[in-house]
């Protein structure tokens, strides 16, 4: 198990392009204007009517309707109760649907990676820092002796772009989505929320990742994009029931009805949590809606493991109180918040290692 874990949320996304869940819905709006979803425009357009004709309930309840965290929770509700004003049970989950292709197809149509040699791209740049440091902690290690294996760190993610994915694999480093129980290859990279490149069986419950590859980018000719989505649909597998849509779970209090495969990616979690050493947490706001990580971050640090550092690196100040009132006071002293973007926060670590405080990193 690792001793170093690193947990992203859509702050460490956002400086390679992403949106973040306030502005989301903005981003999409001012893309489906300037035709950039081409085939998909139809299907988006119903995401928008929806917001429109919600906009009735404020007459007896509030809703944030510009945040698309609280629209993915409204329609997970919907679908639950099978009630949306007038809408039928179909058409709630063409709208659902509808909404995961607006978050696919946003992302990749945000996030873009610099040109490099000929035709090939590279990582962007806040993310290919990160997996140098996540290389040089690991060289470090006196536990690791393997050429060219992530062992050391363990990296918890509730993003569903594909950054981080693409900047290991544009390093040669083998990654691991612990999809399936006791894999323990490579760095492991878990995605809690999915990824816009899961495919889903409908048969066996089985997720498929489908392979990243790079189009270009239409913005300009130094830009590439990494285009899975229509890749779904194709992938490899014993059977032919492919979702059509990506596996992607509502940053939402409702996870329950995504069992299946992707337990073993929570468990994992849970696992990587119980033995770590150092926790490091960048751009996760930790919202009051998500009792899903407080209750996975509770039951998975049960265990002997003393926990050294507990870091939170966010440029928002209000975000300490939070964290505040998430750890336990058995760790309270080992608890910093920096008011620090992701990229600065990686530099502050790399300092930490050429200063060469190996106990600060566990080894």
């Amino acid at each position: 198990m690792a001793e170093n874990v690193f947990i992203l949320g859509a702050g460490a996304s956002v400086e390679s392009g992403a949106p973040v869940m306030d502005n989301f819905l903005d981003r999409a709006e001012d893309l489906l204007r300037n035709d950039f979803f081409k085939d998909y425009s139809k299907s988006i357009k119903k995401v928008f009517k929806v917001i429109s004709d919600l906009y009735s309930v404020y007459a007896k309840s509030y809703l944030d309707l510009n945040n698309i965290e609280s629209l993915f929770g409204i329609l997970e509700m919907a679908k639950i109760i099978k009630k949306l004003d007038d809408y039928s049970q179909e058409e709630i989950s063409e709208v659902r649907n509808a909404l995961v292709i607006l978050i696919v197809k946003t992302l990749e149509k945000s996030i873009r990676y610099p040109k490099g040699k000929s035709t090939f791209a590279k990582p962007t740049p806040s993310y290919d820092k990160f997996v140098q440091l996540i290389k040089n902690i690991d060289k470090n290690s006196k536990d690791n002796n393997q050429e060219n294996k992530v062992n050391n760190s363990a990296i918890i993610t509730f993003n569903y772009d594909l950054a981080l994915d693409v900047a290991f694999k544009l390093n040669n480093i083998e990654s691991n989505y612990c999809l399936n129980p006791d894999s323990n290859y490579g760095v492991k990279i878990l995605k809690l929320h999915g990824s816009i490149n899961w495919a889903h069986c409908l048969k066996c419950d089985d997720i498929i990742p489908a392979n990243i590859s790079f189009n270009k980018h239409t913005l300009g000719s130094d830009y590439f994009l990494t285009c899975n989505s229509e890749k779904i649909c194709k992938v490899n597998h014993k059977h032919d029931e492919i979702n059509e849509v990506p596996l992607i779970v509502p940053p939402t209090w409702n996870k329950t009805s995504y069992h299946g495969k992707l337990t073993n990616v929570w468990h994992q979690a849970a696992k990587e949590l119980g033995d770590a050493k150092n926790i490091y947490v960048f751009g996760y706001s930790l919202p009051k809606s998500d009792s899903f990580f407080r209750y996975l971050f509770a039951l998975g640090t049960l265990g002997d493991s003393r926990i050294r550092r507990f870091w939170v690196f966010d440029p928002n100040p209000a975000v300490k109180k939070r964290y505040k009132g998430l750890i336990g006071r058995g760790i309270s002293d080992r608890f910093d918040f920096k008011e620090e973007y992701f990229s600065s926060a990686i530099d502050l670590l790399n300092k930490e290692l050429n200063n060469n405080n190996n106990e600060s990193f566990g080894w």
